[in-house]
Formats: C-alpha cells, structure tokens, sequence
C-alpha cells in the first residue's frame, strides 16, 4: 500500500529573518521541528537566501481598508509573485505570521491553489492593526480555516475582531529549553540583562530612565534597531555610560552566556504577546522585573519575577532595586521550572497537530468564504 504524501506547509512572514525578533526565531524552529512530525515545511520571507523562497508583497489600502488606487500596480505584482511561489510549493497548508493586508492575497489564491490558511497573531498585529488594517481584520480573522494566538489577551482581542471561536487555537510561545538552560558563568550581582530590537514598543528609555537611580546596577542591552542613536544619546545624558552597554545583535551563545550572567532580565515593554525572549531568560533561571501586557502575567509567578505597569518609570525602578535585593524571593530554580511549561516540545507539537488536521481535511467540501 502506498503511503499518503506528506503534508506541505508553508510558513510566511512579511517581517525579515534579519531582523533576529521572537517571530523569527520561532519560525526557525517550526522548519527545524515539523518534519519529525511528519510535515514538509518550507519557509517563505523578504530576505530569505533562497532565491526561490523570497517574497515581497506590497500592501497598500486607504483608511477604510479598500485598496488605494496608486496601490493597485504594486497589487497586481504582488499577486503574480506568490502565485509562483505556490506553483512551485503547492502547499496543503498556509501559515502566515503576524496579519497585516498581505493576507488579502493569500485568500484569493486559495481557491485556485486549494489550500488551507492559517493566520497567527503576535501581538501588535491584533492589539494595534497598521493604517487600513482595522477594518479589514474581522473579515480576514472570520474567514480563515484557522487563527492562532500566542496568549490569552490575544484569544480575547481576536474573538472581538471577528474570530470564531471554533477556529481560535491559543498556542503559547515555545522556548528551546535544551539550549536555554543554567550553566556556567554563574550569576553576578547587579547585573541585569535586556534584549529585544531596539524600538518604541520595547520600552528600554523607561529601563534607562529607572538605571538612572540605581547606582549598583550593570546592564547589557541586546539587540539593534531604529532607535538606537536615540538610546546612545541619553545613555550619555543619564551618566550611564560605564554601566549600561548597547551590545548589538548577540548570537544565541552570547546571549545565553549574557542570560547566565545575570541576576535579573529586565523587560520593560510597552506591548508584547507572548515573548520568546522572556521564556528563553526564564530558561536559563534567570527571573525577571517585567510590564504587565500580553502574555506577560500568564507566564511570571511570584516566585519566578515582578511585574509593574507599563511606563511608570518609578515602578520599574522599584521592582529592579527589590529584585536584586536579597529579600526578593525571586528563586533561579523556581524560573527554569517555569519555563519547562513554556517548551518549545508543547508549542510546536500543537502546531504540527492543528496543521495535520487541516491538511488531513477532505479539500473538495472546503468552504470558500
């Protein structure tokens, strides 16, 4: 008896793999992990290395979401490219990470190439939709085979924007918990350690502001991106220079030994979901001061960090001076433990099992919104 093909997925992302965020580093994994559950993975992005595997798609729509006039040129471009690329893959399932108005093509390919379409959301995608998106989401969230999100806040704002419940799936983040792990070099106190890319919603103007008043504390900062000579510039007005480092873009390695080294991760964010690099610092056993957004608060425990508002300054502040006082009752075991909730084995095993089911699914009763 011949065995059935094994399933094809598509995996996209309109957001560069050189950016180095959560998004792309999950991705990474779900490439790494799906064939040993029996699904063919082929990524799909911007800058991918494979010529054959890059997509650029142009979106551009007017505030009520309809396309812009000027927009219908890069449109039509945009259509044609990924009509070849799912020539090339014919894939049984979809997966297109973080939602912006590229979906739109995405669902007027489906018919022809008969496939199944996954929308997964991540946070700023759902809680703060780009110029044109908020009136187009519901139709997008109501019409997809599946929607997935990475926490409970997100579950709630989707079935708000139109997401039908029995087509929600919350899956949370997934951390590699093999490589994030405790080891040497030990932890030092005082020293805190940050990483995200470098911009707005990451917060890290509120951790220097709160560094500003801890005189003991060291920090390490990872990770690049627009905001960076801002940061530079009031590094140097705050008189922080011998105590806080923008260290760039680190390695995993690196960031691992940077993780290990430190008494607290600091995740001052003004919006998140579920955030890779939290689960990766907790892995590692390192607790953390965080704000109290997304996914935040499902996953710190008393015993595993501190969580303030967002923007408060002298909040923050707080929770860092406490969290490296010896009275914290933050416990580096307690942390690991946590994230073991949190591994990568769960998340992406409740992946390949929704894309199974849809794959598995008899395409000619599909029903095409």
């Amino acid at each position: 008896m011949i065995a059935p093909p094994i399933p094809r997925v598509l995996l996209v992302s309109a957001t560069p793999r050189s950016d180095r965020g959560g998004v792309q580093r999950m991705m990474d994994r779900l490439v790494e992990t799906l064939p040993a559950q029996d699904l063919a993975p082929v990524r799909a992005g911007p800058d991918e290395t494979e010529p054959d595997a890059r997509l650029s798609l142009e979106v551009g729509a007017g505030r009520d979401g309809r396309p812009a006039l000027q927009a219908l040129p890069g449109a039509g471009r945009s259509l044609l490219r990924l009509a070849r690329l799912l020539a090339r893959t014919r894939p049984d399932v979809v997966n297109l990470h973080f939602v912006t108005g590229a979906a739109a093509y995405f669902f007027a390919l489906r018919p022809v190439f008969r496939y199944r379409l996954v929308l997964s959301g991540h946070g700023a995608d759902l809680l703060d939709p780009m110029p044109g998106m908020s009136a187009r989401l519901p139709g997008f969230l109501a019409a997809a085979d599946a929607v997935t999100v990475v926490s409970d806040e997100l579950a709630r704002v989707a079935r708000s924007r139109g997401a039908p419940g029995d087509r929600l799936h919350m899956i949370a983040n997934g951390a590699d918990t093999a490589f994030w792990r405790p080891g040497p070099p030990e932890a030092e106190p005082g020293r805190i350690v940050a990483s995200g890319r470098l911009l707005p919603n990451k917060g890290f103007d509120i951790l220097l502001e709160a560094l500003a008043g801890l005189p003991e504390a060291r920090c390490t900062i990872a990770g690049e991106g627009a905001q960076r000579a801002l940061l530079e510039q009031r590094i140097a007005e705050l008189e922080l220079c011998a105590r806080v480092r923008l260290a760039g873009h680190l390695e995993p390695e690196a960031l691992r030994d940077e993780l290990r080294r430190a008494q607290l991760f600091a995740m001052p964010s003004r919006r998140e979901g579920m955030p890779l690099a939290l689960l990766e610092a907790l892995a590692c056993g390192t607790p953390a001061v965080a704000t109290a957004i997304g996914g935040i608060p499902d996953v710190l425990t008393a015993a595993t960090g501190i969580v303030v508002p967002s923007d408060d300054v002298p909040a923050f502040r707080a929770a860092l001076a406490h969290g490296l006082s010896p009275e914290s009752g933050l416990s580096r075991e307690a942390a690991r433990a946590r994230a073991e909730h949190f591994s990568d084995d769960a998340c992406y095993g409740r992946y390949a099992a929704l894309f199974r089911t849809l794959a598995g699914r008899d395409a000619t009763k599909m029903q095409q919104p």
